[in-house]
């Protein structure tokens, strides 16, 4: 009950300051005669100009600020360029090394050097037990 009488409190509020905002916003409208006077102002135009023209001003430089970064970038692309030709021409014409025929008849595989290392020597590596070193079990020295 007491929630319920709340509720109803709060939705008269809501009405008020409906009501309110409503009277608030029609003492703010602005009635014939002043519009026929602002318009008939000397200066109202004058200051939208101004403020058009400030606006253009500060949009120009900003474009400004871009035109300047891509004039630099144009000069850069020629320099990119030819360091990318010859970074593909230096791969071309370096010949490349030729892999020693081995003995075995195994094909090479990009972690043969992994299983080279026994299991414990893999445990020992990823504990950071060197190889040879005695294990301490977990006593004190």
């Amino acid at each position: 009950m007491w929630t319920n009488s709340k509720r109803v409190k709060d939705e008269l509020d809501d009405e008020t300051l409906n009501r309110f905002g409503g009277e608030l916003l029609r003492a703010f409208e602005a009635g014939e005669a002043e519009i026929s006077n602002a318009a008939a102002s000397p200066f109202l135009y004058r200051r939208i100009r101004v403020r058009i023209e400030a606006e253009e001003r500060r949009l120009a430089q900003q474009r400004g600020a871009w035109l300047s970064m891509l004039a630099g970038v144009k000069h850069a692309i020629p320099a990119l360029l030819a360091f990318a030709v010859v970074a593909v021409a230096s791969l071309m014409l370096t010949p490349s090394p030729q892999a020693p025929t081995a003995v075995n008849d195994e094909p090479p595989t990009l972690m043969l050097d992994v299983f080279s290392f026994s299991q414990d020597e893999l445990i020992a590596s990823a504990v950071g037990v060197e190889a040879g070193q005695p294990v301490n079990g977990g006593g004190t020295k």
